[in-house]
């Protein structure tokens, strides 16, 4: 594994197991600032850039599903309104990227290639994902990925065999 700076910008809409938590743990090994959304602290701007490109991971699950995707959405355009070039991993849900489309936020979509279901499977496993989550992403994996190849964003990054967002964004 590689130390050296990613090279990210803007939203990067991942699935689940592509490794947005692992670049998150180890930013400043990548000469990223990592804020977290639990974290309510501003910081200046100019601080910011001057210190390193700022990345933040948004989990979906933290916001409240009755608002949903708006809320998330309106929290994204307030992290890109409020820094010099963040990068925003965020959720590859089917509504996160029609909202993301109507409100004119351009992502890269990253997926695994269609094949790799028991290689995600494991991963999910791996990472100790709860039971029906593990479910879930068996029962509905061709659904899932068939999403993401349908979605028409020109920004495309299709994981291959072993493959995690640390190899592709570098």
């Amino acid at each position: 594994m590689s130390t050296s700076k990613l090279k990210l910008s803007g939203a990067i809409s991942a699935f689940p197991g592509c490794g947005k938590s692992f670049i998150f743990k180890n930013a400043e090994q990548y000469g990223l600032l990592p804020i977290n959304y639990k974290e309510r602290v501003m910081i200046e701007d100019s601080f910011v850039s001057y210190y390193a490109p700022t990345l933040f991971d948004s989990d979906s699950s933290h916001f409240d599903k009755d608002a949903f995707p708006n809320n998330y959405v309106r929290h994204i355009k307030e992290i890109i309104n409020s820094f010099k070039d963040p990068t925003i991993f965020i959720s590859s849900h089917e509504n996160v990227r029609q909202a993301l489309k109507s409100n004119n936020i351009q992502f890269t979509l990253v997926y695994p290639d269609i094949s790799l279901k028991e290689e995600f499977i494991e991963r999910y496993k791996e990472r100790g994902s709860p039971e029906a989550f593990v479910n879930l992403m068996s029962n509905k994996w061709e659904d899932f990925i068939k999403d993401c190849e349908n979605d028409h964003t020109p920004n495309k990054i299709i994981l291959q065999s072993g493959q995690y967002l640390v190899d592709v964004l570098v």
